[in-house]
Formats: structure tokens, C-alpha cells, sequence
């Protein structure tokens, strides 16, 4: 793997880390201005400042959220990650109602990056056998 395929591994698992626990305006430097989210919420506004809202409200709603990524594969522009979110629900969400116990769930995301080095676009594919499951406490 190229120092340039780790560079973009780490913008990745920055962006996690941005999203669920650091800085909101840390998106302006890992995405593009133009940032298309294909797997947005429904309605949800596109390009950085459509993720920073969405961020807010996935924070609010699941608190903490930790994202394991089990594997990574680069090529070209594109950084495919399988991995693993785990969290708490604390509040009402979307008719689903906080559970006794952690939430998780799994999945394949791709991130393709753009000329500028930052990342142009998110497609999710979650995997419905662990969609939402709950953990007991």
C-alpha cells in the first residue's frame, strides 16, 4: 500500500472520528465543497454543511458511537471500508424507541475522492442481518 492509499485510509477514519465526536468544521477540509452523500436521510442537504446537520443530529441521537473499520481496500481515487458502529440510541428516533442495551450495526462504505484530495462522495450498503441490533446491557 502507497503512503498516498494511507493518507486517504486516515482521511477516512478521520471523518469517522469527526463526525462523531470532533470538530463540525473539521468537514471543510476532508470533503469537497460539491459532496455528494448518496446515502443521505431522505431530504437531508448535500455538501459539507449538509453532513455537519446530519452529524448533529446522528450525535444527539446516538451517544457515544464508536467505528471500527475491520478492512480497507484502495484503488485509485476510491477507499472501500467494511466496518462496524457501536452506540448507544438515548433518545426517540425516526418511531424507534431507546433500547436496553448498545446499538450496532455493519457495513461496506464507499468513499471516492476528488482531484483536490478530499472526499467527493459516500455511498453506504448496511447489512440488514446486523441493522440496528441490539447488544443487552
Amino acid at each position: 500500500m502507497s503512503s498516498n492509499d494511507s493518507d486517504k485510509i486516515r482521511l477516512v477514519e478521520e471523518h469517522y472520528q469527526s463526525f462523531w465526536h470532533g470538530n463540525l468544521d473539521d468537514f471543510d477540509q476532508q470533503l469537497s465543497p460539491d459532496f455528494v452523500d448518496e446515502s443521505a436521510p431522505p431530504g437531508a442537504r448535500q455538501g459539507p454543511l449538509g453532513v455537519k446537520e446530519w452529524a448533529a443530529v446522528a450525535r444527539s441521537v446516538f451517544s457515544p458511537m464508536a467505528v471500527t473499520i475491520d478492512d480497507a481496500m484502495v484503488a485509485d481515487n476510491v477507499v472501500v471500508v467494511h466496518a462496524r458502529w457501536r452506540g448507544r440510541q438515548v433518545v426517540e428516533f425516526m418511531g424507534r424507541q431507546p433500547a436496553d442495551g448498545d446499538i450496532t450495526f455493519g457495513g461496506i462504505v464507499v468513499w471516492q475522492f476528488g482531484d483536490d484530495g478530499r472526499i467527493a462522495r459516500r455511498t453506504a450498503f448496511f447489512d440488514p442481518q446486523t441493522a440496528m441490533k441490539v447488544v443487552p446491557a
